[in-house]
């Protein structure tokens, strides 16, 4: 089992731990944010993604606390989170020191020369579910819930299931 204490203090059992690469570039006037899940520790990741255990029975916490997105960190200190994760089974995120930025778009994004920030304390960060990271089922997925992207703005990341794409019934 792992636990983690999450940045506003909020002891939570971790399901799933994952390491995702993140970048930034101007392009066309615009400021384009790229998530992935990394696929490997040598593509060198810059956060972590947690999906939470038992989310969806709990009544404590509301639907979109069930994942937590550390961002901008340094590759270093991914592996040193996962490996505590792994061998202590524990990993305190309350004690780092992160950005104020109240909005995803107001973050620094620098590989962790700055403090990191988080979806605890920044809205507008991008699901988890959206890089491909199962938080939910798939019945949930086709019975109409968002399905996100793994590159966009940040303004719209979510598009019904439309059933496109489906086999006819004959």
């Amino acid at each position: 089992m792992m636990q983690v204490l999450t940045p506003r203090g909020v002891l939570r059992e971790v399901q799933k731990a994952v390491p995702i690469c993140e970048t930034r570039i101007d392009f066309n006037g615009r400021n384009k944010k790229f998530l992935e899940v990394a696929k490997d520790m040598e593509v060198s990741p810059t956060a972590i993604g947690l999906v939470f255990r038992n989310y969806q029975n709990n009544i404590c916490f509301p639907p979109y606390e069930n994942e937590l997105f550390i961002g901008n960190l340094k590759t270093e200190e991914v592996k040193k989170i996962q490996q505590k994760l792994l061998s202590e089974g524990y990993y305190d995120f309350s004690r780092l020191s992160y950005q104020k930025a109240k909005i995803f778009e107001k973050t620094v994004f620098d590989s962790g020369r700055t403090s990191p920030y988080t979806s605890d304390f920044t809205s507008g960060i991008m699901s988890l579910e959206a890089i491909g990271i199962r938080t939910i089922s798939p019945s949930d997925i086709f019975s109409g819930s968002c399905v996100g992207v793994m590159e966009a703005d940040f303004g719209s990341v979510c598009n019904e299931y439309d059933g496109e794409g489906e086999d006819e019934q004959e």
